[in-house]
Formats: C-alpha cells, sequence, structure tokens
C-alpha cells in the first residue's frame, strides 16, 4: 500500500472517530455527570436526585431539577432544591492547562436552600478543598430563597441574585433579608 493511500484511511478513520465521538459525548457526558454527581453525594453524607440533563456537543450542560438533601441523620443538614442549573465546562483548559478550572461559568435560576448548623456530634467536617476546586471561573444565581441557621442565630434571604466573575465586580440584591439572634432581630426589606 502507498503511502498516499494509507494517509487518506489513516484520515477516514479520523474522520469516522470524530464523528462518532460527536455523536456519543452527550450521551457519555449526562451519564458521567449524573454517575460523579451521585458518587460526591454519597461521599459528603448528601443524596442527590436530577432530573433531565441536557448535554449538546460543545454545549453548556442544563440540569433540569437538581435535589440535593440529607442522606441520613448523621449526615449534613443541607437542603438544595434548583428548578435549572446550566453548567459550562472548560475541557480544553483541564487538558492542556495546569492551574485551569474545570468548571468555565454556573447559572443557578430558582434555587430554594437550606443550611442547618446545630450541635451535631455524629456529623464529618465539610471537605473544602473540593469545594475550592469546583469553584467557577463566573457565576450567576438568579431568585433564590436561602435559610441559614445555626444554634443561636438564624439568617433568611428571600428574592436573592447575585453574579460573580474572576474580571469584574458582580451584583448583589436581594428582595428582604431576616436576621434573628438573641442580640438582634432585624427585618431589611
Amino acid at each position: 500500500m502507498s503511502w498516499r493511500k494509507r494517509f487518506l484511511v489513516f484520515l477516514a478513520i479520523l474522520l469516522v472517530l470524530s464523528g462518532l465521538t460527536a455523536l456519543c459525548s452527550p450521551f457519555a457526558i449526562a451519564r458521567g455527570l449524573r454517575a460523579w454527581l451521585r458518587w460526591v453525594g454519597e461521599r459528603e453524607g448528601v443524596q442527590v436526585e436530577i432530573g433531565k440533563i441536557t448535554a449538546p456537543f460543545l454545549q453548556p450542560v442544563t440540569l433540569d431539577r437538581l435535589v440535593i438533601k440529607p442522606a441520613s441523620e448523621k449526615a449534613r443538614a443541607v437542603e438544595l432544591q434548583a428548578a435549572r442549573v446550566t453548567l459550562d465546562f472548560n475541557f480544553r483548559g483541564w487538558i492542556f492547562t495546569k492551574h485551569a478550572r474545570f468548571v468555565h461559568a454556573i447559572a443557578v435560576a430558582q434555587l430554594r436552600a437550606s443550611v442547618r448548623q446545630g450541635h451535631q456530634r455524629g456529623a464529618e467536617k465539610l471537605d473544602w478543598r473540593n469545594l475550592a476546586r469546583l469553584l467557577p471561573d463566573e457565576f450567576r444565581f438568579t431568585d433564590v430563597d436561602l435559610d441559614v441557621s445555626t444554634a443561636a442565630t438564624a439568617f433568611r434571604f428571600r428574592g436573592l441574585s447575585f453574579t460573580a466573575s474572576a474580571v469584574e465586580a458582580g451584583k448583589f440584591f436581594a428582595r428582604a433579608i431576616f436576621v434573628t439572634s438573641p442580640v438582634l432581630r432585624k427585618n431589611f426589606c
């Protein structure tokens, strides 16, 4: 076989493999993301439920109806429900650059979150290094209701919207903020 024929066969095989990769990548990314989120949830003591995952080729991934809740009584007291989460992954930077963030951008719409910190003896400490690795370059949260409570203090945010970026200053807006503690009880509306 001549050099030219070998080169054409190689190009044809490369073209077929590229086409197969483009066709199979949405399925592989959706299945891989679902399995990874469940695995991380089990390690952290939470249960992760995901509705539909849409992963078009070379486009941001969209998760419809993401629910994170405690798996048992000794689990973390964190509950999250998001109607829609859009993730823009940075595969090229993650593969070719040493310090690039894997998640380029995240957008969350209609988030309901509750974080309770009490005097639980059985709860493990949170591994902040895992969260730091998942911080995106930019993020946008809209229509957030957040409740944070400790043994003595409670914060409630309603209608919260905020954005941030590694390059420019972000924006923060809250329709109402409620603070309750033994010393202070204040509503900011």
